[in-house]
C-alpha cells in the first residue's frame, strides 16, 4: 500500500490546529473498549533478585505454549513457573548452554522451541525435547562480528526466522535455524545504515514486515528483499504494535509515541511536550501492549502509562516508596499479558512486576480517610454515593471512587451525632437513615428535613432503647424497624414516638433476617440462633451442643442470610458457614449442615453473606473473600493479591446496594464490585512437571515425559522425587496441589502448597504419577497431569527367574513326597490288616476297644458321658445261609455308608464318636454325649433306621432286622471292654417284647427324647457342608402367566429331618450365621441363574430374601462381586428382597447399601409389607421397586371387608409411588380374582404353584434350546 506522505503528521510540530484532520481517528478510538476508565490503584507483586531473578533489567517477557513465563535479562535467561525462577547462563565449557547472558528478545516456533536474540551471541535456539541450547552460526560472522549482535527475533507466518541486528541488517533463517539471507537496511552507498540497530519487527501481512530501527521505520517486502522507508522524521523506533482496530502504535526512544492509521496515513502523536491530556511522562518508549480488554499500555522511562482516550489522556503508574505494592521502578522496559490475563511489567532496575486485572473488578477502595481504621457498616446515600461507618472517623458519605463527599459529625453541625463509631446503618422505605452507634444509642436522620433524632437507653424507662450499643438494624416486610443491641436484646422502634418495644432481653443481637412466614431469625453473640415470632412473642433457640449430630456448630453468629430457596445461611465464628435448609420446616427435626476449612473454606470465621443473581454466596472472612456455589459446592477464593482492600474483613461491614453492587469492608478500606462482572473462574490451571530426581540425581528434559510415555527405571532406581508447578499466575502463592501415585497411594493427598513429592522403596511394577492443581481462585484443573513410571524387576525377581525357582522346588518336593508316600502306604497296609475289618473297612474289635478307652479319658475331662451302642443284625446269618456270603458283603457295602453318613456326615471318626464291626453279626458305635439318657436313644434309632431301610440285591428287596443295645459310662461299666460287653448283652437280651428297636443295658426304657441339639451348631455345619437346599415358588401375573420366582431355603436335618424356616431362620438371625446363610442362598441362586442364562432363551428372575445384617455389614457386596467375576450374569435376573425388619436397622447404612444394590442393576422388593415397621418415610426414601403384601392380609380377604380395604389401600399406595405389588399366600381362586380386581400386579401362593426343588421347577417350566 503506498504511503500518503503529504498527510503524515510531524510528531515534533503537532498542534491542536491539526485536530480536525484527526476526527476519524478520535471517533474510532472513543469506540474502543480500552477507553473506559478503570479504578486508579494497581497492586503489583514483584520478582527481583531476592526471588531468584538472575538480573533486574528485564528486556523481554514471553509465555511459551506450555505456560511457562520467560524473562530475558542482561545477565541470563529465566524461566518462571509461579514458584521458582530457573536461570540459564552462558558457560564457555558447555556447548549446550546459552551463547550469551545478554538476551534481548524471545520467540517460539510451532514445535515449541524458543529462539533468543542475544547481544554478542547472535541467534540461540532452546530445544524443548532436550532442554538444551543450540547456538546458531551465521556464515562470515567471524569476519563481521555485528552478525552476533542480535537485537530482535520474529517468526513469520510460514515459519521462517527473522533476526534484527545491530549493524548487520536483517537476517533470515529457515525453521531449523539454517542461515538463508542477509538484508542490509541501506545500499552499499548508504553505509551509515549498516550501523543501524533493528529494534522492532512486525508482520502486517503475508510477506510484508514493518521494521523499526534507529534510522527510522521501514516497510520490508520479502519477495523483493527491499526496504521502503517511512518519512525520515521517525527515529529510534523501538517498538511496533497494531491494535484490534488496525491502528499502528509506534514507540520511539526519543520522540515518544505515535498512533498511525496505515489506511489513511493519519497520525496522532503523544510526547512529553504534547498539550493537555496527550502529554507523556517521558519520550523514551520501550514497549506498547494492548490487553484482552482493549486497553493500551505504554512502557516509558517515566512509569507505566495507561491510555484512556484522547479526552482523558494517560494515567501514569510510578514507583512510590510509601507503597510496597506500587511499581518497583519507573523505567519500564517490557510488557506482556499471559493467557490468564495477568499483566507483566519488566523494568530497568526493579525486576518484574505482576498485576492481576481482576483487582480492578474487585474495586478496592482505600481512601486516605480510611487508613488505620476499620470499616464497620454501609448504606446507600443515593446518586451513586455510599454512607460508610468506621472506627475513629466521622460518618462518611463517599462517591463511587472513594472520595469524601460529606462528613456527618459534630464539626459538620450535628452535635447530636456524638463521637461513637457507627456500627450499623439502615436506609428505610421512608428514606430515613438509621444510625446505630457503639455506645451512644440509635439516631434517626431525615434528609429532607435535615433533622437528627437520638434514641438512648434509660434504665427507668421500659419504652426506651434496650441498650446504647447497636449491633444490627433491619426493616421487615411490614416496614417495622428492628434494632439488635449489645446486651439489651432486640428493640422494635416506633419512628413516630421514638419509643421501643423489647424482645429477648439480655442477648447481643448481631444479625436479623425475616423469613417468608414473617418470623425473625436472630443471630447472637454467644447465645446461638433465635427464631422470634413478633406477633405471638414465641421464641425458639438453637444452641451449640458437641454431642448433638446436626446441631449448630457455634453460638457466636456474625451474619444471617435467607436465600432464594428458603435456606437460612449462618456465618459463624469458628464453625464456618452453617445452613438450615428450609426455614418453613424449621421445627421438623432441624438439621444444620456446615461448611468449614475442611471443606475448602479459607477460614472458619464468616463475617458477611451476600447472594448474587446466580444464587452464589459471597462470604467475607478473616482470610479474604470467597464465592460459594451451593449447587456445585465449589468455592472460589479472592485473596489480597487479587485486589482486596486487605486480607481481613469486619463484622457487619457488608451490603448490597440498590444498583446491585456488593460492598465488603475491612481493615484497609472496602471493596465495591459487581458480582456478575467476573468471567469464567472455573477454568483450572495448566500443570507442568519441572524436575524429576531418581536416586537423588535430576533427570534431563523432564518436561517432555508426559508426552513420551513416561519413565522406565531399573530395579535399583526405586527412589523418585517429582517437582511440579501450576502455570497460573493470578495468585501463584495460593496455588494448591494434590497428587497420587497410582499403584502405591490409595487416595489423593490433601490439597497443599507443596510442589515436591518423594517416593522411596517402590516395588517393581507399573505406576502412574498424577498431579491436580488449583489456581488462586480455587478452580481445579479439569484433568490431572499423568506421568507413567515403570520400575523393572531385579534379574533374580523376574517371571523367568521365579519360573526356574518353581521348577527346582517342585522337583525336590516331588521326590520327597514320592518317598514319603511309599512309606505311608506301607504303614497303612500293615495297620489296615491289623485293626480294620476286611469286608467293611471299619475298625475291628481291638481298634474299637482302644478308641473307646481313649474316649473314656476325654469324657472324664469334659464331663460328658460315653455311650456304646451295639447293633445286632439278626438276619445276617439267614441271608448268608440262603443267598451266600456275597449277599452279606453287598448288604454291608450298602448299610455301612449309611451308618457312616449318620455317624460322621462327610467327615471321619473322631474321639467323640466311632463305628466298628466287632463280629460277623454286630456293629458297634460309641458316642460322647452330654445327656446319654435322651441322646443315646436318638443315636440308636437313627442307626437302626439306616440299617433297616431296604436293600436291593439281584432285583430283590432285602430287609435287615436290627436291634440296638445301649451301655452308658459309668453306670454300665468302668472300662471300655466292660461297656462293649454290656452293650452287646443288651442287644442280645432285648430282642423280644420291646416296643422300640433299642434298649438300655439296665432294661429300663427311657422316654424318647427328641430334644434338639444346638441348632446353631447344626445349622453352621449344614451351611458349610452344603446340606441345605433351594426350592422355588413361582410368581404369576394377573393372567396366570409365570413371570418370576422366589427362592426358599429348605433344611433337611441329618438328625431331625426337615427343619422349618420359621425355626432355623430366626436362629440364624440371632447369631452370626445369617451372614453365611444369606451368602449360601445367593450363591446357589446366582449359579443356577448363570446356568439358566446359558441354557435357556427365556430366563425367569429369582428373588432372594436377605437380612439386615448382610446389608449393614456390607458382606453382600463382597459376595456379589465374587460371583459377578466368576459367573457373568445379567444383574436384573437376581432380585433382592428385604423385610421390614431391615428398615429398623441403621437407616444411613441401609440406604447406602440399597442404593449400591440398585447401582449394580438389581431389583429391590420389600417383603411382608405391613407386618413390621410400615412407614411412608422409608417407601419414599429407599429405592424400592416392588411391594409384597404379607399373606396375613390375604388369608381371610374373601370374608373380611377390613382385610379387603387394607389390601386396597396398600395397592393404591404402591401405585402412587410407582411400585409394583405382589400378593403372597394366595390359596384359592376367589382370593386370586379379588386381588386382581383390586389392581394387584403379581400373585404368589399354593393355589398357583407349590414350592418345589430347582430340578422339578426346571422340568415343569423350561424347555431346553437343544
Amino acid at each position: 500500500m503506498p504511503f500518503v506522505n503529504q498527510d503524515f503528521v510531524d510528531v515534533s510540530t503537532f498542534t491542536s490546529s491539526r485536530l480536525p484532520g484527526l476526527i476519524f481517528a478520535l471517533v474510532l478510538w472513543c469506540s474502543m473498549p480500552g477507553a473506559a476508565s478503570p479504578s486508579d490503584k494497581m497492586v503489583f507483586n514483584v520478582l527481583s533478585r531476592d526471588e531468584g531473578l538472575s538480573q533486574v533489567t528485564v528486556n523481554d517477557i514471553f509465555q511459551d505454549s506450555r505456560g511457562f513465563i520467560w524473562f530475558a535479562t542482561e545477565n541470563g535467561l529465566n524461566r518462571y513457573d509461579g514458584r521458582t525462577l530457573l536461570p540459564f547462563h552462558a558457560d564457555p565449557a558447555d556447548q549446550s548452554a546459552i551463547a550469551h547472558d545478554f538476551v534481548w528478545s524471545i520467540a517460539e516456533d510451532a514445535h515449541g522451541d524458543l529462539w533468543m536474540a542475544t547481544e554478542g551471541g547472535g541467534l540461540v535456539q532452546w530445544q524443548r525435547a532436550t532442554e538444551t541450547f543450540k547456538n546458531i552460526v551465521v556464515p562470515g560472522e567471524d569476519l563481521d562480528p555485528r552478525k552476533r549482535f542480535a537485537r530482535q527475533v520474529m517468526i513469520d507466518r510460514v515459519g521462517s526466522l527473522w533476526v534484527g541486528t545491530r549493524g548487520a541488517g536483517l537476517l533470515r533463517f529457515d525453521g531449523q535455524g539454517h542461515f538463508s539471507n542477509r538484508y542490509p537496511l541501506g545500499s552499499e552507498a548508504q553505509s551509515p545504515a549498516e550501523d543501524d540497530v533493528i529494534y522492532a519487527l512486525l508482520e502486517i501481512s503475508a510477506g510484508t514486515f514493518l521494521v523499526g530501527a534507529s534510522s527510522g521505520l521501514y516497510r520490508f517486502t520479502v519477495e523483493t528483499g527491499t526496504f521502503e522507508r517511512f518519512p525520515e522524521r521517525y527515529r529510534e523506533v523501538s517498538t511496533l504494535h497494531i491494535d484490534r482496530t488496525g491502528l499502528l502504535w509506534i514507540g520511539m526512544l526519543e520522540q515518544g509515541l505515535v498512533r498511525h492509521n496505515l489506511k489513511t496515513g493519519e497520525a496522532l502523536a503523544f510526547n512529553a511536550n504534547s498539550p493537555g491530556s496527550a502529554r507523556l511522562g517521558n519520550n523514551e518508549i520501550r514497549d506498547v501492549l494492548e490487553d484482552t480488554e482493549g486497553r493500551i499500555w505504554v512502557a516509558t522511562h517515566d512509569g507505566l502509562h495507561l491510555f484512556l482516550g484522547e479526552d482523558q489522556g494517560f494515567r501514569i503508574y510510578r514507583h512510590n516508596d510509601r507503597d510496597q505494592f506500587s511499581l518497583s521502578d519507573d523505567h519500564v522496559m517490557s510488557l506482556h499479558q499471559s493467557e490468564d490475563g495477568v499483566l507483566w511489567v519488566g523494568t530497568r532496575l526493579g525486576g518484574v512486576n505482576r498485576w492481576n486485572p481482576d483487582s480492578w473488578t474487585l474495586g478496592a477502595i482505600t481512601p486516605p480517610v480510611l487508613e488505620n481504621t476499620a470499616v464497620l457498616s454501609f448504606e446507600d446515600a443515593g446518586e451513586g454515593r455510599t454512607w460508610v461507618g468506621a472506627f475513629t472517623t466521622a460518618l462518611l458519605q463517599l462517591d463511587a471512587r472513594g472520595n469524601v463527599v460529606a462528613e456527618f459529625d459534630r464539626e459538620s453541625g450535628y452535635v447530636e451525632r456524638g463521637d461513637a463509631p457507627v456500627s450499623a446503618l439502615l436506609r428505610d422505605s421512608e428514606n430515613r437513615l438509621w444510625i446505630g452507634t457503639m455506645g451512644e444509642g440509635l439516631q434517626m436522620y431525615i434528609p429532607g428535613q435535615n433533622q437528627l433524632h437520638v434514641m438512648r437507653h434509660y434504665p427507668t424507662d421500659d419504652e426506651s432503647l434496650s441498650a446504647d450499643g447497636i449491633m444490627s438494624l433491619y426493616e421487615d416486610s411490614r416496614h417495622r424497624i428492628w434494632a439488635g443491641t449489645f446486651g439489651g436484646g432486640l428493640s422494635l422502634i416506633d419512628p413516630g414516638t421514638l419509643t421501643a418495644t423489647r424482645y429477648v432481653p439480655g442477648t447481643r443481637i448481631s444479625a436479623i433476617r425475616e423469613d417468608s412466614a414473617g418470623a425473625l431469625w436472630l443471630g447472637t453473640d454467644g447465645e446461638g440462633l433465635i427464631r422470634l415470632e413478633p406477633d405471638s412473642g414465641s421464641v425458639h433457640s438453637f444452641r451449640h451442643s458437641p454431642e448433638t449430630a446436626g446441631g449448630l456448630g457455634s453460638d457466636l453468629i456474625f451474619s444471617l442470610h435467607i436465600s432464594q430457596d428458603r435456606s437460612l445461611w449462618i456465618g459463624t465464628s469458628g464453625a464456618g458457614l452453617a445452613r438450615l435448609r428450609d426455614t418453613e420446616e424449621w421445627n421438623q427435626d432441624p438439621f444444620f449442615d456446615h461448611l468449614g476449612t475442611a471443606d475448602g473454606l479459607t477460614n472458619n470465621v464468616i463475617y458477611g453473606i451476600l447472594e448474587d443473581s446466580a444464587r452464589q454466596l459471597w462470604l467475607s472472612s478473616n482470610r479474604g473473600l470467597m464465592r460459594f456455589n451451593p449447587e456445585s459446592n465449589s468455592i472460589r477464593y479472592f485473596p489480597r493479591a487479587l485486589g482486596l482492600q486487605n486480607e481481613e474483613f469486619n463484622f457487619g461491614a457488608f451490603h448490597e446496594s440498590r444498583d446491585g453492587q456488593f460492598l465488603f469492608g475491612g481493615t484497609g478500606g472496602y471493596n465495591a464490585f459487581d458480582p456478575m462482572a467476573f468471567g469464567d473462574l472455573d477454568q483450572g490451571p495448566r500443570i507442568a512437571l519441572t524436575e524429576i530426581e531418581v536416586a537423588n540425581k535430576p533427570l534431563p528434559a523432564v518436561a517432555m515425559l508426559a508426552d513420551t510415555g513416561g519413565l522406565v527405571l531399573d530395579y535399583n532406581e526405586n527412589a523418585i522425587t517429582f517437582e511440579y508447578a501450576a502455570l497460573d499466575f493470578l495468585a501463584p502463592e495460593n496455588n494448591l496441589y494434590s497428587v497420587k501415585l497410582q499403584g502405591f497411594d490409595q487416595d489423593w493427598t490433601q490439597p497443599s502448597k507443596r510442589t515436591r513429592s518423594t517416593y522411596t522403596n517402590l516395588d517393581a511394577g507399573r505406576y502412574v504419577f498424577q498431579i491436580r492443581a488449583a489456581n488462586g481462585y480455587g478452580a481445579w484443573s479439569n484433568s490431572p497431569l499423568e506421568i507413567g513410571v515403570t520400575i523393572n524387576a531385579a534379574p533374580w525377581a523376574t517371571p523367568q527367574a521365579y519360573f526356574a525357582y518353581c521348577i527346582l522346588i517342585s522337583t525336590v518336593l516331588y521326590g520327597f513326597f514320592r518317598w514319603r508316600l511309599r512309606v505311608i502306604e506301607r504303614e497303612a497296609r500293615i495297620r489296615q490288616l491289623a485293626f480294620y475289618d476286611r469286608r467293611t473297612g471299619l475298625p475291628n474289635l481291638d481298634l474299637f476297644t482302644q478308641r473307646t478307652a481313649a474316649a473314656l479319658s476325654e469324657a472324664s475331662e469334659d464331663q460328658r458321658s460315653l455311650v456304646v451302642i451295639t447293633l445286632r443284625l439278626k438276619t445276617i446269618a439267614r441271608l448268608r445261609n440262603i443267598l451266600g456270603l456275597g449277599s452279606v458283603d453287598e448288604l454291608l457295602s450298602t448299610v455301612v455308608p449309611r451308618l457312616t453318613q449318620q455317624m460322621f456326615g462327610a467327615g471321619q471318626a473322631t474321639t467323640t464318636c466311632d463305628l466298628a464291626r466287632i463280629s460277623e453279626t454286630e456293629l458297634a458305635a460309641y458316642v460322647l454325649l452330654d445327656d446319654p439318657k435322651s441322646e443315646a436313644a436318638i443315636w440308636a434309632n437313627r442307626l437302626c433306621k439306616a440299617i433297616s431301610t431296604p436293600v436291593y440285591h439281584d432285583g430283590r428287596q432285602l430287609h435287615v432286622s436290627v436291634f440296638a443295645g445301649i451301655a452308658t459310662f459309668p453306670q454300665d461299666g468302668n472300662t471300655a471292654i466292660k461297656l462293649i460287653e454290656s452293650a452287646s448283652t443288651a442287644a442280645q437280651d432285648n430282642d423280644v417284647g420291646q416296643a422300640e428297636n433299642f434298649a438300655f443295658y439296665d432294661r429300663s426304657m427311657t422316654r424318647r427324647a427328641i430334644d434338639l441339639l444346638s441348632l446353631e451348631s447344626d445349622l453352621r455345619q449344614a451351611i458349610r457342608e452344603n446340606s441345605l437346599e433351594v426350592y422355588l415358588q413361582g410368581k404369576f401375573d394377573c393372567g396366570g402367566v409365570l413371570v418370576g420366582t422366589e427362592a426358599l431355603c429348605r433344611w433337611m436335618h441329618p438328625e431331625r429331618g426337615a427343619i422349618s424356616p420359621g425355626i432355623f431362620v430366626p436362629l440364624a438371625e440371632e447369631s452370626d450365621l445369617i451372614l453365611e446363610l444369606d451368602e449360601w442362598v445367593i450363591e446357589q441362586v446366582w449359579r443356577r441363574l448363570h446356568h439358566w442364562q446359558a441354557k435357556y432363551p427365556n430366563v425367569f428372575s429369582i428373588a432372594v430374601n436377605v437380612s439386615a445384617d448382610t446389608f449393614v455389614t456390607g458382606r453382600i457386596f463382597a459376595v456379589l462381586e465374587r460371583l459377578r467375576d466368576r459367573y457373568p450374569l445379567e444383574p436384573s435376573l437376581l432380585e433382592i428382597e428385604i423385610t421390614e425388619s431391615v428398615l429398623a436397622s441403621d437407616l444411613e447404612k441401609v440406604t447406602l447399601a440399597l442404593r449400591r444394590i440398585k447401582d449394580l442393576g438389581h431389583m429391590l422388593s420389600l417383603d411382608d409389607f405391613g407386618t413390621g415397621y410400615s412407614s411412608l418415610t422409608y417407601l419414599q426414601r429407599f429405592p424400592i421397586d416392588k411391594l409384597k403384601i404379607d399373606q396375613a392380609f390375604i388369608r381371610d380377604i374373601e370374608t373380611k371387608r377390613d382385610q379387603q380395604a387394607l389390601c386396597s389401600a396398600i395397592i393404591a399406595l404402591a401405585q402412587s409411588l410407582n411400585l409394583q405389588t405382589i400378593a403372597e399366600g394366595v390359596e384359592s381362586q376367589t382370593q386370586q380374582d379379588l386381588l386382581v380386581s383390586l389392581g394387584c400386579d403379581r400373585l404368589q401362593g399354593f393355589h398357583l404353584h407349590r414350592p418345589e426343588s430347582i430340578a422339578d421347577f426346571e422340568r415343569r417350566f423350561f424347555k431346553s434350546d437343544g
